[in-house]
């Protein structure tokens, strides 16, 4: 028992250190991709993550699940940058389109899809 809890011990101690010193040495490869998943911005084009872009590559793609307001603070910046975005929009016309065509079984029209989110949202 006393071992096992040494060797646990042990493996909590070190087990950060290597991912720690990886990250600090650049052996990790460069992000490519960002994901913003919160409800920061959320009605709000004001609001928004604070994101640090000093190690942003310019093939980062940056996808918010915020779809109102349709283009978020996080997109606008992205898109200033000339990063490839993908808005909250688009992702939930895919979500509907895969619903769609496991509930169905047939392919729905993308564009009827798009058209009624956005009248739906107003944009």
């Amino acid at each position: 028992m006393v071992s096992a809890l040494g060797a646990l011990n042990g493996s909590i101690l070190s087990n950060a250190r290597v991912p720690f010193a990886m990250a600090r040495d650049g052996l990790f490869f460069k992000p490519f991709g960002l994901v913003h998943a919160t409800t920061r911005g959320w009605r709000d084009p004001d609001d928004g993550p604070e994101i640090d872009w000093s190690e942003a590559s310019a093939e980062l793609v940056v996808a918010d699940v915020i779809f109102n307001p349709p283009e978020s603070r996080l997109l606008v910046e992205s898109k200033r940058r000339g990063l490839k975005t993908l808005s909250g929009i688009e992702m939930m016309a895919n979500q509907v389109s895969l619903a769609y065509r496991f509930w169905t079984g047939s392919d729905p029209d993308s564009d009827v899809i798009h058209e009624a989110l956005e009248e739906y949202l107003e944009v």
